[in-house]
């Protein structure tokens, strides 16, 4: 009898840890609908689990709206719902219910489904005396932001980036007078409006992956404070001209354009630290950005800097401060000797995928340089000794330099700090030889540790087993 009991003891805990699927967030949907369909669940109960997360959803967005109506939270989180329209609660802003969303400043509508920008707008339209930051990011916004969006005249922070969206629209950049961040990552707007100008407080923006042929030249003046501008795979032409009136800016992203040339009002930019301006159509690089500093230039009778050499106004140069440079893949033949002069904290330099023959002689002035990156310039004849300087470099890229016959050995003891070093030619045989000292270095003799040394012809070994 004992043993019967047991049993049904055994077969009713097992028939107990029948599990309940339970929806509160994204990632819990993710989950639950990897598990229904992977296993082969009959069709039937994949239609009950799907009404099941619908009605979850429901509930969890019900609930949300209800919290912060009555305690009159100030961010209200929607993000993930599949929400198809802005849930009518918040039209409930007008008289007489405005009291209930007068503390709300923060709204996230973000990864729904969202889909007519007029209604969407419109619904948020009454929030707009006190809301300043909306996340409608990921859903599937189209056309025009329309011109009630102005309404939004507390806006601070926009986020609308992985939508369909076009432009946005006269009136409603107007309205958006305390902008100071906008995001309109992936999506297809193809000019922004004149009136943008008015968006003076702007410190972020980011248009990445858009259709932008050029930025007006009048609204970019305005924009004294911006420190972070992200304009990468777009159909630029040209970088504004008012750069040189962006004294706060700090990284310029317009890498994978159309852009023939870097504007001297660049130099103007005295905090700039991160520039990359890859992929694009640069041919050369005008030799007044990276000139010398007037301590280091011509110098009159008693020994002073020349008046031409201490206006800054009049030779723009990059600024010290600047930590990356990536210019790979442009139509680089040349780069300016004078490159490094003044660039001591300089940490990344990319000149992958150019025609350069030879590098420039300043180089070896970037004593900060930690990664070098110059693969695919199949005409490179020559790395210079003078880089024996640049003690700190941890990673060299000269893969695909096919005209590169040798690496100096003195540069094989100067990098102590090497962790990597990449010299493949690309080609069927090897093009590069190693010395024995480059051999010896990889392995770790004379350093702390060795590194790791890809590509290149290893020496020939003797008959007593000499290199």
């Amino acid at each position: 009898m004992a043993k019967k009991g047991g049993k049904k003891k055994k077969g009713g805990a097992k028939g107990a840890k029948t599990e309940k699927v339970v929806v509160e967030t994204t990632k819990e949907m993710e989950k639950e609908r990897a598990m229904y369909t992977t296993t082969g669940l009959p069709l039937g109960y994949r239609f009950s689990m799907n009404r099941k997360a619908e009605s979850i959803r429901a509930e969890v967005s019900e609930a949300r709206l209800k919290t912060c109506m009555l305690k009159k939270t100030e961010s209200l989180n929607l993000r993930g719902l599949a929400l198809e329209s802005v849930p009518e609660q918040i039209g409930w802003g007008v008289p007489p219910f405005e009291d209930m969303w007068l503390s709300l400043v923060d709204l996230d509508l973000s990864h729904n489904g969202l889909f007519k920008s007029a209604e969407v707008f419109a619904a948020v339209s009454c929030l707009g005396a006190h809301l300043k930051r909306l996340d409608l990011s990921a859903n599937a916004l189209a056309g025009e932001v329309p011109a009630v969006a102005g309404s939004l005249v507390a806006l601070e922070s926009l986020r609308a980036s992985e939508n369909q969206l076009t432009g946005i629209h006269e009136e409603a950049a107007r309205g958006w007078a305390k902008l100071a961040s906008l995001n309109l990552a992936r999506n297809a707007v193809a000019a922004l409006p004149s009136s943008s100008g008015s968006w003076q407080g702007l410190t972020h923006l980011d248009l990445r992956n858009n259709n932008l042929k050029e930025i007006v030249e009048a609204a970019a003046a305005a924009w004294t404070l911006l420190e972070v501008v992200k304009l990468g795979a777009n159909k630029l032409e040209a970088i504004p001209e008012a750069v040189g009136k962006w004294g706060s800016l700090r990284a310029l992203y317009v890498t994978d354009n159309k852009i023939p040339n870097l504007p001297l009002e660049i130099g103007q930019c005295s905090k700039l630290e991160t520039l990359h301006c890859g992929v694009n159509l640069l041919k050369e690089l005008p030799a007044d950005l990276f000139g010398k500093s007037p301590a280091e230039g011509d110098q009159d009778a008693d020994g002073a800097p020349a008046e031409s050499a201490a206006t800054p106004e009049a030779t723009p140069r990059f600024p010290a401060c600047l930590r990356e440079i990536e210019l790979y893949r442009n139509k680089l033949t040349l780069v300016p000797d004078d490159l490094g002069h003044n660039m001591p904290g300089l940490e990344q330099l990319s000149l992958s995928g150019n025609s350069l023959k030879y590098l420039p002689s300043g180089l070896n002035k970037c004593t900060g340089l930690r990664e070098l990156h110059l693969a695919n310039n199949a005409k490179l004849v020559k790395i210079p000794d003078e880089l024996a300087s640049l003690t700190k470099l941890r990673y060299v890229n000269l893969a695909g330099c096919q005209g590169l016959k040798a690496i100096p050995n003195a540069l094989a003891n100067a990098w102590l700090e090497l962790r990597e070093i990449d010299i493949r030619s690309g080609a069927k045989k090897e093009k590069c030889k190693l010395t024995a000292e480059w051999v010896a270095a990889a392995a770790g003799e004379g350093r702390e540790k060795g590194f790791i040394l890809r590509g290149g012809i290893p020496p020939k070994m003797g008959k007593k087993g000499k290199k």
